[in-house]
């Protein structure tokens, strides 16, 4: 199975979300990250190079690797931002996902890319000096359907203006809640003691779902 495949055939809930089934995603990722073309990946963290990967340990609990610096892919403006030594770098299981081909962590504190025609291609660019190439392959490319989001952002908007002017009288926070953007987490806990999920990786169109769903709901008085 291919990571285009594994993407076809899993739900972004069940592989691209940060807090989700660990050892899904342990089970799931395992065979990419064992198998990687000259143990070379793109990888990016402010810096952006082609890394070597040594010293992978796939535990119960989590992935980690320390990562040697092979070739540096330069960003324009930013010539400071590169890596002359190797680094480690890690995730648990249930932090770490998969989206649009790049593997992830927590708040986005590091990708990497590890399919090995796109890893030969940005190597093969970052060695001519083409790092803009390079880019458009990988980190543009993420950055371009963050910009397509918009959309999104601008019905989450509206459905909340409008719950908000047909219920004057909530509070913000209430018509968050109500509406699904937060929810509590699913824990064995008497409610007093309930805890709002972290969204902080929920992706805008899941969230406009939710939205939806929610007022639905709430239009024909269910809750």
């Amino acid at each position: 199975m291919t990571l285009e495949e594994l993407q076809l055939k899993y739900s972004w809930q069940e592989i691209g979300r940060s807090g989700g089934d660990g050892e899904l995603h342990r089970e799931l990722f395992t065979p990419f990250l064992t198998n990687i073309y000259e143990n070379k990946i793109v990888y990016y963290e402010r810096f952006m190079c082609v890394a070597i990967l040594e010293d992978i340990k796939i535990t119960p609990e989590r992935f980690e690797a320390t990562a040697r610096p092979y070739i540096t892919i330069e960003r324009e403006g930013k010539p400071h931002l590169h890596r002359e030594k190797p680094w480690t770098f890690g995730s648990g299981w249930p932090y770490m996902t998969l989206h649009d081909g790049h593997f992830s962590t927590y708040g986005g504190m590091w990708l990497f890319w590890t399919d090995k025609e796109l890893v030969k291609t940005v190597e093969e660019l970052a060695r001519k000096g083409e790092f803009d190439k390079a880019q458009e392959l990988t980190l543009y490319k993420i950055q371009r359907k963050i910009i397509t989001m918009k959309k999104e952002h601008k019905e989450i908007l509206a459905l909340i203006g409008n719950y908000l002017k047909e219920c004057p009288e909530l509070r913000f926070g209430q018509a968050l809640t109500n509406l699904k953007i937060l929810e509590f987490a699913d824990r064995a806990f008497p409610p007093e003691y309930n805890v709002l999920r972290d969204i902080y990786n929920d992706s805008d169109k899941s969230i406009l779902e939710r939205v939806k769903t929610a007022k639905a709901k709430l239009d024909n008085g269910a809750s």
